[in-house]
């Protein structure tokens, strides 16, 4: 599925669902959705994450990142819990 991108600013970037069955996870029209104003808030979007999966979620899951975010940032958030 291709979503379009909102031309505010956000870079829409997908959480890869880690340790949940991978590419052969049902797909579904839901998802979880969340937004990354800053590096601040990044341990919150990580820990979301990683509570979602621990439920066995095969949801996909969505972060929307501001221009705020720096790269390494960014980053981390494709890396495995």
């Amino acid at each position: 599925m291709r979503l379009p991108v909102a031309r505010s600013g956000f870079l829409m970037m997908v959480l890869v669902v880690l340790g949940v069955a991978g590419c052969g996870r049902a797909k579904t029209e839901d998802a979880y959705v969340t937004l990354l104003y800053g590096d601040e808030f990044l341990l919150g979007v990580r820990v979301l994450g990683k509570s979602i999966r621990d439920t066995g979620s095969t949801k996909d899951m969505v972060v929307l990142v501001s221009d705020g975010v720096s790269e390494s940032a960014k980053k981390l958030l494709d890396v495995r819990f």
